[in-house]
């Protein structure tokens, strides 16, 4: 369900939380598809990450604390989710399976990653559209 309490401790943030989920044993393409997306984030939207309005993080989903995000997030594998917060519950996810179909195409990639986490900012209380 989009608005359960995540598998893990937001306390009361609102903001956006990047989420590069990966396995223990990650190939090639998995890491290239976290480099590519951390990049998106960090080139696209330093402000927002300096103002804590954004967060980037990996997640190993084979650790027990983050394991409950593959049944909440429907994750098969690698992967980036973008979900909203709000007053430290997750008000909206979206899984970003694509990065797969996108990671040799880094403008299309990095457009997707861009344009979610554009759309999540823009719907946070008190956000400016377009920011």
């Amino acid at each position: 369900e989009h608005g359960a309490r995540p598998a893990y401790d937001l306390s009361d943030e609102t903001g956006v939380l990047v989420t590069n989920f990966h396995g223990d044993i990650r190939c090639e393409t998995c890491v290239g598809i976290g480099r590519l997306a951390k990049e998106a984030v960090e080139r696209g939207f330093a402000p927002e990450l300096a103002s804590g309005r954004l967060r980037w993080r990996t997640a190993n989903f084979d650790l027990p604390q983050f394991s409950p995000a593959l049944e909440q997030y429907q994750i098969v594998s690698s992967t980036v989710v973008v979900s909203v917060l709000q007053d430290g519950r997750e008000r909206s996810w979206r899984n970003l399976e694509d990065v797969w179909t996108l990671h040799e195409k880094p403008e299309a990639f990095r457009d997707l990653i861009q344009g979610q986490v554009r759309e999540g900012l823009n719907s946070l209380p008190n956000s400016r559209p377009g920011s």
